[in-house]
């Protein structure tokens, strides 16, 4: 499918991603699987449950959207490719104490760090 991750990608977010643990079950769906299912829903912006077929089921999909919300999964992804984009358009990797002074519009979602260029990024 168009929008799944690519190999670069992929060998990026896959030290971040949750590993199974020991004693659970074995995963019947690949966690790569799962997040361009997620990556679907989010690019998108449509409801989780007509997700498209080619993708694991919708409650699958949303139960580690959902778990990685709350184990602070995205949040961690988020700050390290957020420090990506930042330095690679020449700011600091990390925003100063009182905001970004150099951002002109705050409601712009393109500017560099901000959640849809990360998420183009992906």
């Amino acid at each position: 499918m168009q929008n799944s991750i690519t190999d670069k990608k992929w060998a990026l977010l896959q030290p971040y991603v949750p590993e199974v643990k020991p004693g659970d079950r074995p995963k019947k769906y690949p966690k790569r699987e799962i997040l361009n299912g997620i990556f679907y829903i989010l690019r998108g912006g449509c409801a989780w449950r007509p997700l498209h077929h080619d993708f694991p089921p919708w409650q699958i999909v949303y139960h580690y959207f959902w778990l990685w919300r709350q184990d602070g999964t995205w949040q961690v992804v988020y700050d390290l490719f957020r420090g990506d984009v930042r330095a690679a358009s020449g700011k600091r990797r990390q925003p100063r104490a009182g905001g970004d002074a150099g951002r002109d519009d705050p409601s712009d979602d393109s500017s560099p760090g901000s959640r849809r260029t990360l998420l183009n990024t992906l």
